[in-house]
């Protein structure tokens, strides 16, 4: 999985769908390479093979993955679904909660909705420090949204409020 890491940061999509596939046959119950290889081929433009890698996994990946197939009321309906799942109005009550919240980020910064993805993704990262992690910022995924002033100053504010609770962990 480490390889796919890397490779989507470095935006070698091709490279991170094999080390993917190659966790995936080395231990198919994983279901982080399923990810990063639907990331990969969404990057990519393998539209059909990312719909087709996920096997019902990863609905958020699946949106942008029908979005850009053209299949904007699909990946809508699949994105409002997700959100219905969610217990509670502002911020994640799990791991699981925080992957949806993650989720929904990505689809909103594929879609170049800057605000509508950095509300997400405050949400996410008020779960965990590394709710999306760096490699998916650095990755294709963020393009439409990375230059947009709002998007960088609260992404800033993020990683600002991460290093502040990290130093007060360590200063314990």
């Amino acid at each position: 999985v480490g390889q796919a890491l890397d490779a989507v940061a470095a935006r070698r999509y091709d490279l991170a769908a094999r080390g993917a596939q190659q966790a995936l046959a080395l231990e198919p119950s994983l279901t982080s390479p399923r990810f990063y290889q639907g990331i990969s081929h969404l990057l990519a433009r393998r539209i059909d093979d990312c719909l087709n890698g996920l096997e019902g996994t990863f609905p958020g990946v699946q949106a942008m993955c029908q979005h850009s197939r053209g299949d904007e009321a699909g990946a809508m309906q699949i994105i409002d679904s997700l959100k219905t799942t969610l217990n509670s109005a502002t911020d994640p009550q799990s791991h699981n909660e925080m992957m949806v919240y993650r989720d929904i980020a990505m689809f909103y910064a594929w879609m170049g909705n800057a605000d509508e993805s950095l509300t997400w993704l405050e949400r996410a990262f008020s779960w965990s420090h590394d709710a999306v992690g760096s490699e998916l910022i650095d990755s294709g995924i963020f393009d439409r949204v990375s230059e947009d002033p709002n998007f960088q100053s609260g992404l800033q504010r993020i990683r600002t409020r991460i290093a502040e609770k990290l130093r007060q962990v360590l200063a314990r």
